[in-house]
């Protein structure tokens, strides 16, 4: 039966998206509940309904011209590519999404997007431009995910000493899912 619990959440969860979509008239909350169907459909590997669900959520933020919504969406689309080792194609999704908050100044959508987007440029072996997204975010964001995000990249990158850093500024700040993760960080640097 436990195992069965997740499915039934997701059921649930898919059904309710569903009815917003076909019977909601706010179309920023059908938008959103597109996204949210093409991240369940993600998780349960239905890649072609998961496209479809991104499509459509692409076509009516970008009808709307909301910069938020189409920077989420793109960021999905970079995930679902990234899933099936598209890299290439997810890099432009990203990169996309990147030009979107650089466009707008919507700096705050930048740790939304630039956690995944640093991990794949560093996937591809591209730490000089992963490296410049750090410094991006950090420049505006000194909150605890920007520190954080920092120092899993110079742990990655082999520079403990500003990885460490990085996690100590962690540790200093309100964010509590922040701290726990810079904790666990700084324990395993010190075995």
């Amino acid at each position: 039966r436990s195992t069965l619990f997740p499915y039934t959440t997701l059921f649930r969860s898919g059904r309710e998206y569903l009815l917003a979509v076909e019977s909601d008239d706010d179309a920023e909350y059908v938008e959103k509940a597109l996204c949210e169907l093409g991240r369940l459909s993600m998780s349960r590997h239905d890649i072609q309904q998961a496209s479809a669900y991104l499509e459509q959520a692409w076509q009516m933020a970008n009808d709307r011209d909301e910069v938020c919504q189409k920077v989420m969406v793109l960021r999905d689309m970079g995930r679902l590519s990234r899933t099936e080792h598209q890299l290439d194609d997810a890099l432009i999704f990203f990169a996309k999404a990147d030009s979107l908050i650089q466009l707008s100044s919507a700096d705050s959508l930048k740790l939304y997007v630039y956690p995944e987007y640093i991990s794949l440029l560093m996937t591809l072996n591209r730490g000089d431009d992963a490296r410049k997204l750090v410094s991006q975010l950090l420049s505006n964001h000194r909150s605890g995910p920007s520190c954080l995000v920092a120092g899993r990249f110079y742990l990655e990158m082999g520079i403990t000493d500003s990885a460490e850093f990085f996690f100590q500024r962690c540790m200093e700040t309100d964010n509590v899912n922040s701290r726990a993760s810079a904790a666990m960080y700084l324990g395993e640097m010190t075995t």
